[in-house]
């Protein structure tokens, strides 16, 4: 996060726009009974950084690229969490699915 805000201190290279996995990950938590108190928000604050960014949510971007190399999703994509929804559903086309 640090070489993010050095290299940009304005995070104008970020959206803000966060997507992820906590759906799923949460369903895990709570199949096997284990406390997920931060990863249960975190769904949240993605759907929140939908709407017009703020700092806080470029600089969420900009950790989670710093962290694991996550990239944004541009505006209008599916999030990972339903693009599995569809594929698990069987609601995908045979192109979307070799897409994969």
């Amino acid at each position: 996060m640090a070489a993010a805000l050095i290299n940009d201190p304005a995070l104008s290279g970020f959206t803000g726009r966060v997507s992820g996995e906590g759906r799923s990950t949460i369903k895990a938590a709570i199949e096997e009974a284990v406390p997920a108190h931060v990863l249960s928000s975190a769904p949240h604050e993605r759907f929140s950084s939908r709407g017009d960014a703020d700092f806080a949510d470029k600089l969420l971007s900009a950790m989670c690229y710093e962290f694991g190399g996550h990239l944004e999703q541009p505006a209008g994509s599916q999030s990972i969490e339903e693009r599995n929804q569809r594929r698990e559903s069987g609601d995908m086309t045979k192109q979307e699915l070799d897409q994969l």
